[in-house]
């Protein structure tokens, strides 16, 4: 074995530690549940990556990055979800679905005290966030919960291990002719590893959908690109931001993308009140969690106000983004992680996994520091709910996370429009060809 190899294993065995200890972090068997804790494991995770990824060249062999990221997964798989309860919220559906023929039709809190339930049912619906409000999930993810459900009811370790599937079909499909550098971060990129093996959140199976119409686009299917991006905005209306830069002014493909996503929704829509929008729109009005750009847009702006101008910041570039994509013809893919993190910066609501969905654009970045905001997506999950700080209210954060948010934001703005800022750790660019 030669040194680069053992190197590799190395740091493999590095993060590996990091991973355990997020697996003993969720179990509650550190006696140190604390911010600091949490930080630290997460320092050393990231730690083996960055170092991992500088070792990298064309001739490191697929396999070594292909076990360890598999064991990665493995041990989220073995793990509790850590500070989220979005799964459980993924089993009610499913049985809602299952029992009722729509899970749009009643919020948990209708059930509560109902002794006729199962009892495993009954241990879900403790766990229901927001318990009195219906689902905010669209039909491609209802489809998938209830087939987790008459699979395997209210299972989280099954949920899990078909997220996982989904995660590597991803790889399998969409990065296995990337360079080796681009395999290495998809395998071992922590927010990924974290979100879905750990914490199992299914986005991963709208940005499966995104990944594949894309390549199809790239193929020159262009009708089956089309109904694969209308299967990834029926898994989550966040995919709807590149839409127009994919289908571009021909009507016959808008026409399909409208058909195909009437089609995902018929089963299911009977009425907006039977479906995920109207607590989407509740979700829009009334939530804020961990805001960077509409934090400061709230304290100049009062009230909805900041939200209207945020909105309008975000269409305004996006606006121009499109302008440019029509008129020069531009490649949407080299630029559709920088509008996904304008959406999200200017946004109320940054939940950390809505980040993965720059996924499908790694290949198309042009250097590692554009993606220099994935570092501090660990740091969103500290706040009141999750730890005891000395903050009144729920789901805040303390300044300094805030601060660090706006500060990562914008050092990845400056690295994407301003390439000679690239600090020396970040810069090489990528190699996107095949190896």
């Amino acid at each position: 074995m030669n040194r680069s190899k053992l190197y590799l294993h190395i740091l493999g065995f590095f993060s590996c530690v990091g991973y355990i200890g997020l697996l003993l972090f969720s179990r509650k068997v550190l006696l140190c549940q604390n911010p600091l804790t949490f930080i630290g494991i997460f320092a050393v995770i990231w730690a083996g990556f960055i170092l991992c990824l500088r070792l990298l060249n064309h001739n490191t062999p697929l396999k070594i990055i292909l076990f360890w990221g598999i064991l990665f997964r493995l041990i989220g798989l073995a793990s509790y979800p850590i500070f989220e309860d979005d799964v459980y919220r993924y089993l009610w559906d499913g049985y809602q679905y299952f029992s009722f023929g729509n899970p749009y039709l009643y919020a948990p809190s209708d059930f509560f005290g109902q002794l006729s339930l199962p009892a495993y049912i009954h241990q879900i619906l403790d766990q229901v966030n927001y318990p009195f409000f219906k689902t905010i999930y669209s039909p491609i993810l209802e489809y998938f919960f209830l087939a987790m459900h008459i699979l395997r009811p209210g299972s989280i370790f099954f949920l899990k291990f078909c997220l996982i599937i989904f995660d590597l079909l991803i790889f399998s499909v969409y990065f296995l002719r990337c360079s080796r550098k681009i395999q290495f971060i998809y395998l071992w990129l922590p927010i990924l590893v974290f979100e879905v093996a750990f914490n199992g959140h299914a986005e991963i199976v709208g940005i499966f959908f995104l990944s594949v119409a894309i390549i199809v686009r790239n193929g020159g299917n262009i009708k089956l690109s089309t109904i694969l991006l209308s299967c990834a905005c029926g898994a989550k209306p966040i995919a709807f931001i590149f839409v127009p830069f994919i289908l571009r002014l021909s009507w016959k493909n808008w026409l399909l993308f409208f058909v195909t996503l009437a089609v995902i929704y018929f089963p299911l829509l009977y009425s907006v009140q039977y479906s995920e929008w109207h607590t989407l729109i509740t979700f829009l009005r009334h939530w804020e969690y961990h805001s960077t750009g509409y934090l400061v847009l709230s304290l100049i702006f009062p009230g909805y106000i900041s939200r209207c101008v945020g909105a309008i910041l975000f269409l305004a570039f996006f606006g121009q983004l499109l302008y440019r994509h029509l008129k020069n013809k531009e490649n949407v893919f080299k630029n559709g992680h920088i509008l996904l993190f304008v959406l999200l910066f200017l946004s109320p609501v940054a939940n950390p996994w809505y980040f993965l969905w720059v996924i499908p654009f790694l290949p198309y970045c042009k250097n590692l520091g554009e993606g220099l905001i994935l570092l501090m997506l660990p740091l969103t999950y500290i706040q009141t709910d999750n730890f005891l700080l000395s903050i009144p209210g729920q789901y805040l954060h303390p300044l300094w996370v805030n601060i660090a948010g706006i500060a990562f934001f914008l050092m990845t703005f400056l690295v994407y429009y301003f390439p000679k800022l690239i600090s020396v750790c970040f810069n090489k660019k990528y190699d996107t060809t095949s190896t």
